[in-house]
């Protein structure tokens, strides 16, 4: 079980958000409530765009770091740890999303936008983006003040009007994020199965499951998984596995102080030292090389934004 905390807005912060599709709030508002150093965390079943149009924010997305200025987004799929400082100065708006709305979206242009797109957090600093992308992003700011005044007004239709507007925000973000201009995926059938065999794998790669019970899951041959998975995202099937074990040890490495040897228990692994020559082989570093050098990353940084750790 993971010991990166899960924070369910509907709970800690905003009651009235329990069991809502989409939640809007400044971003000072919620820095002012969680504080404007927030520790490692992810929003299970809900993705989390962040607007900044003020300040600097110092920002960890899974392993990628960032040293942005406002205006920027950030875009936080379900799961991803995720953890910032930024300036007392630094405000913008924040959107919660249930997971459905996106994916549902994503299926309706799923002919035209990659399926990367959904689980692929990115953060754009917009100064340093095309005169175009610069063009859709102010598009996507006056679409926030529509839904910022939606949800503030209790109307009729409010629902589907925050569901409209959501998707409009979403879509325009997926066409100017990095990797937009993926390939699309292959057939509808066998995108299908890729994703359900990627959701397979979520929930049981720290079981350690032999492709071929993933295969009978899917009622599918292995030969079969592998192709599908070479033609989708040009990877062995095996491969898909081994990444999302490697994903999560990193996520264990950089976001919890918890010992390496603790790591591999929480990955399935019976032998750490196996776990670790796995790491090795796969990263091309130790866990506790990756572990400092990602460290050191992040110090770097803080010096600097001159922005204060969570430790300071």
């Amino acid at each position: 079980m993971s010991v990166i905390p899960n924070i369910d807005i509907g709970k800690v912060y905003d009651h009235q958000y329990d069991g809502a599709e989409v939640h809007y709030e400044s971003f000072g508002r919620m820095a002012d409530f969680f504080g404007r150093t927030t520790p490692a965390h992810h929003h299970d079943r809900f993705y989390q765009i962040h607007f900044l149009d003020s300040g600097v924010i110092q920002l960890q997305l899974d392993d990628h770091f960032y040293l942005a200025r406002a205006p920027l987004v950030f875009f936080t799929p379900p799961a991803i740890p995720h953890a910032f400082s930024t300036e007392p100065v630094a405000d913008g708006h924040v959107l919660t999303i249930r997971q459905d709305i996106v994916r549902n979206l994503h299926g309706a242009v799923a002919s035209e936008l990659p399926s990367n797109l959904l689980t692929q957090p990115f953060c754009l600093e917009i100064a340093n983006q095309s005169f175009a992308v610069q063009q859709t992003f102010r598009q996507i700011c006056d679409c926030i003040l529509l839904l910022k005044n939606e949800f503030s007004q209790h109307e009729a239709g409010r629902t589907w009007a925050l569901q409209q507007l959501t998707q409009l925000i979403v879509l325009s973000l997926f066409r100017i994020a990095p990797n937009s201009q993926a390939t699309p995926d292959a057939g509808r059938g066998d995108r299908k199965l890729f994703q359900q065999f990627t959701l397979l794998i979520d929930q049981h790669y720290d079981q350690h499951w032999p492709l071929s019970t993933y295969a009978s899951e899917l009622c599918i041959t292995e030969a079969k998984l592998n192709e599908i998975c070479r033609r989708v995202a040009n990877l062995p099937s095996k491969q898909l596995v081994f990444e999302r074990l490697i994903l999560e040890g990193k996520r264990q490495l950089l976001f919890a102080a918890t010992p390496i040897a603790q790591v591999a228990y929480q990955l399935g692994f019976k032998d750490p030292a196996y776990f670790s020559r796995f790491f090795t082989k796969q990263v091309g570093m130790t866990p506790l090389q990756y572990r400092q050098i990602s460290s050191d990353k992040m110090n770097k940084m803080r010096l600097a934004g001159n922005i204060s750790g969570p430790n300071d």
